[in-house]
């Protein structure tokens, strides 16, 4: 299995399965916008809304097309820590498995919405494969350009044995 460094835009990875950072209310996910609907006057909204119970940090809610990964706690500070990161990327690794995707994407979790250090999501990673996930080919870390270097050290130091796996992309 190799663990590769991509941009966001990698055409190839367009229709691939992606883990993406979220909070405990799922609020980072939410659109932007509010959907045109008709006027609902009923207490279901209410309701609704008081039965909610938020995700554990460390959890993967699967979405789909994207695994909605549970490492922010809009409510604590910070709102996040390198060990629900290292729980999630696990869980995520789960569903993928379950799923017998491929390959999986992740976003560098825990630095799109807070500033921890790439090489934290990174090392969750590849701590994570150590277990063995068969049906995995790859795994696919998008980084932006800024982050590409220390990307590629961080990955270099957890996995000296295997060379970077990089499709030519420069960030």
């Amino acid at each position: 299995m190799s663990v590769e460094l991509a941009a966001a835009d990698d055409p190839i990875l367009r229709h691939v399965v992606r883990v993406v950072e979220e909070d405990t209310h799922l609020v980072l996910s939410a659109p932007a916008w509010i959907p045109d609907r008709p006027f609902d006057p009923s207490i279901r909204i209410l309701e609704d809304v008081a039965r909610f119970e938020p995700h554990r940090p460390g959890t993967v809610v699967d979405a789909g097309g994207r695994l909605l990964a549970v490492v922010h706690d809009l409510c604590a500070d910070p709102t996040t820590n390198p060990a629900w990161i290292d729980r999630a990327v696990a869980a995520a690794l789960e569903v993928a498995a379950k799923r017998r995707l491929e390959r999986l994407v992740f976003e560098p979790l825990g630095t799109v919405h807070a500033r921890l250090p790439t090489r934290v999501v990174v090392t969750a990673i590849v701590e994570a494969l150590k277990d063995g996930h068969p049906s995995l080919a790859s795994v696919v870390l998008l980084v932006p350009r800024a982050q590409r270097d220390a990307a590629e050290r961080a990955l270099g130091d957890a996995t000296p044995h295997a060379p970077l796996a990089d499709r030519g992309q420069n960030g």
